[in-house]
């Protein structure tokens, strides 16, 4: 039965779906014209092992490293963070680097099988270090999980826990090629 849910309840709910490593899944939907809202949702062992999660969006043809990548950065223990992904070290806050936090409506809920966390974006903000973003058009996705220092400050990840997969953002999108355990956030 989960298994008809997983594939029948996104159909129903037009919403696109990319399964990930490490279990998280990554929902979206266009509730608005101008508007893009996400959920990620982080299995319980994720939280439990790691520090923070994050995922962000660029061009296609600008490659897969994390640079000039407009990345939602999630450390476990503060707010979402919109930030900006630079050639080294890690992501940087929108804010501080002179931009603004586009993240509308930022929120988690933690239910048995981790946490779910969701926000809004508008398509296009306008700020230099937002990708633009479009219905219908093609991606490249970026994901990573990994450590916080005692301290609390963000560590780099690992080889093995980050990648990219290339997405189309569209309410019909589906992609499972990276499934490992889909069924233990059903």
């Amino acid at each position: 039965m989960s298994w008809f849910l997983l594939f029948v309840i996104p159909s129903v709910l037009s919403v696109g779906v990319v399964y990930l490593p490490n279990d998280i899944i990554l929902a979206w939907s266009f509730p608005t014209t101008e508007t893009i809202k996400f959920e990620l949702r982080v299995p319980q062992t994720i939280f439990d092992s790691y520090g923070w999660t994050g995922i962000g969006f660029k061009p296609v043809a600008s490659g897969s490293g994390m640079n000039g990548a407009d990345i939602t950065n999630i450390i476990f223990s503060t707010p979402m963070q919109d930030s900006y992904g630079l050639s080294r070290g890690g992501p940087k806050s929108d804010i501080e680097m002179g931009g603004a936090c586009d993240l509308i409506y930022p929120d988690s809920h933690v239910d048995g099988r981790g946490i779910k966390y969701f926000w809004e974006k508008k398509l296009n903000t306008g700020d230099q270090y937002d990708v633009p973003l479009a219905k219908d058009q093609e991606f490249r996705l970026l994901y990573a999980v990994g450590q916080v220092s005692e301290s609390g400050v963000q560590m780099q990840h690992t080889f093995m826990n980050r990648g990219t997969i290339n997405i189309v953002l569209s309410e019909n999108f589906r992609d499972s090629s990276l499934q490992y355990n889909l069924f233990s956030l059903i």
